[in-house]
């Protein structure tokens, strides 16, 4: 019964989850097929590489760090546990609340899961409101000290027995509705002009709200455009150690993008 309600409130903190993937190819044609009593799994026959499976840790927006057992619950391989393999972890705008990141990543990292990091919006000094999109804005004048601020963090976690994987640019820079606005343009120059000053861990690319079709119209300069800018900016790719996104309300037939995931660059 623990148990039971361990997981239940495990799970309602990983709500808000990402998973960090490797697409080696074309993700298979969806199929209709009826319910079979069988799986027949062909291992010479690959479709793709799945990193692993997990979610987010946030105590800020949960109110709660996980505890121990529900760390292990988490991350553990044994009976009645999830081994998770992949945590993302937020970026505190404020350097002195990071230290909240720590005892979850401390005890993932031990157990050889994959850590990686998203920002919601820059130090408070480093934004504007009312800026591009009539929203929290980084004006390009800040740039350099964001980057500064992403690989602090990156440093910090690195000071503290956390190897990051990676961080992000931003959180679903084209929802923004809370956080950091961004548009395509900005977020390609970020990462082509200010990237290079990110080395205490993988620089990903912003994790767009939904991996909608380029150009689709109703999406505002959002979706599969921050990636298609990036792949034809040269200097961008080169900076752009990998890519991620989210797949809210993204239906089978938008999460295909060759040029991307034949690209030679982590999904």
């Amino acid at each position: 019964m623990k148990t039971k309600k361990s997981v239940k409130k495990l799970l309602s903190l990983f709500m808000s989850s990402a998973m960090l993937f490797t697409l080696t190819s074309v993700m298979p044609e969806q199929r209709n097929v009826m319910a079979v009593n069988e799986v027949v799994i062909d291992i010479n026959k690959e479709y793709q590489t799945i990193r692993g499976f997990g979610g987010i840790n946030h105590p800020e927006w949960t109110g709660a760090d996980l505890s121990e057992s529900q760390r292990q619950t988490a991350f553990g391989n044994g009976e009645n546990e999830l081994g998770l393999t992949i945590l993302r972890v937020f970026v505190n705008p404020d350097s002195s609340q990071w230290y909240k990141a720590l005892p979850t990543a401390q005890f993932a990292t031990k157990m050889g899961v994959t850590v990686f990091a998203s920002p919601w919006e820059p130090p408070a000094n480093l934004a504007e409101s009312g800026g591009s999109n009539g929203k929290l804005h980084i004006p390009k004048s800040n740039y350099s000290a964001y980057a500064q601020h992403l690989n602090d963090f990156g440093q910090y976690m690195k000071d503290n027995n956390v190897d990051l994987y990676s961080i992000s640019v931003q959180n679903e820079p084209d929802y923004a509705s809370e956080w950091t606005y961004w548009s395509t343009d900005e977020t390609t120059d970020f990462i082509a002009n200010y990237g290079d000053k990110i080395t205490s861990t993988r620089l990903m690319s912003p994790e767009s709200f939904q991996y909608a079709p380029e150009n689709a119209s109703w999406v505002n300069d959002g979706g599969k455009t921050f990636y298609r800018k990036i792949l034809n900016n040269a200097k961008a790719m080169a900076n752009c150690d990998l890519f991620g996104t989210h797949m809210y309300g993204t239906s089978r037939d938008w999460m295909d993008f060759p040029d991307l995931e034949n690209s030679g660059k982590e999904i």
